[in-house]
């Protein structure tokens, strides 16, 4: 996993007023946490503990795990029921080309581009941003290499795909859907991660950093 530069600074703002940033690959950002964060009460990780339980710093390196360059915003969301399927964390990291998640849960990982279909384009369409509510999607195909050993990938419908192009497994698709500070994820008809349990989780925001 690429971490890159990743540095804690405070800016003065109207005098006596500070405002958090982090650096990261050279990029500042501000971060606005969450009023009733509860720091105690969050789940704990190897990569977490490694910034010393530093969850802006977390925020941006999840954001950045899978794109690292151009992202103008992150949000970071946290299901910290251990009976959850996906108990850990959720970030949504925003681009000039769209809106990506990325999980680090225990149990099961939700990753992809998200996309939502426009009615008078008759097509799917990146999401352009995760800052407001939103109700999006994401298709991906997953194939088991041996028992419990799952491999997925996404599969955009932004992207035209040819009708007899081969599918690798089986089709599936994660909706997720975002109101005020909650975000919820949900299997449709099937996922890898049970096959005697839907994912139905709801996360919490914590965190949000903005590029400046």
């Amino acid at each position: 996993m690429k971490f890159g530069l990743l540095i804690i600074t405070a800016l003065a703002v109207a005098g006596c007023n500070t405002q958090e940033t982090v650096l990261h690959e050279d990029v500042s950002y501000r971060v606005d946490r969450a009023a009733d964060l509860n720091d105690a009460a969050l789940p704990q990780n190897s990569d977490l503990q490694m910034m010393g339980g530093d969850l802006a710093r977390y925020a941006a390196s999840l954001c950045a795990r899978t794109v690292a360059t151009g992202i103008t915003r992150c949000e970071l969301f946290v299901q910290p029921d251990q009976g959850s399927l996906v108990h850990g964390y959720a970030a949504l990291s925003t681009r000039d080309d769209g809106v990506r998640v990325d999980t680090q849960a225990q149990g099961c990982w939700i990753d992809g581009d998200l996309e939502t279909y426009s009615d008078g384009a008759n097509a799917w369409r990146p999401l352009a941003s995760a800052a407001a509510d939103f109700r999006a999607s994401i298709m991906y195909s997953a194939w088991e290499r041996s028992p419990g050993d799952w491999v997925s990938a996404a599969r955009s419908r932004a992207t035209q795909i040819p009708d007899d192009e081969p599918v690798q497994g089986n089709l599936g698709v994660w909706n997720l859907e975002r109101f005020g500070p909650r975000l919820r994820i949900q299997e449709e008809r099937w996922s890898y991660c049970s096959k005697d349990r839907a994912v139905d989780d709801v996360f919490t925001h914590v965190l949000t950093l903005t590029r400046v």
